[in-house]
């Protein structure tokens, strides 16, 4: 279940809106606590077009897990 609500909401930013933009800011937000994951994750301390592509990647990786993970269920 967490795999499949991963995925969602990375398709959901995807498509780089304006409230898809707000909905990365207050998850980012969210997950500052920890000291370097932001910079980690995003490529640097600003969403760019390098956050986007790894948001793209993970999104595709992990939609590949869950369907192995039904197939393995």
């Amino acid at each position: 279940m967490l795999i499949l609500l991963g995925v969602s909401f990375i398709g959901y930013i995807l498509v780089w809106g304006q409230m898809s933009f707000w909905g990365v800011i207050v998850i980012a937000n969210l997950i500052s606590f920890v000291p370097c994951l932001i910079e980690w994750i995003c490529g640097g301390f600003y969403f760019t077009i390098i956050t986007l592509s790894r948001f793209l990647m993970i999104h595709i990786i992990l939609s590949f897990v869950m369907c192995g993970l039904s197939l393995v269920h």
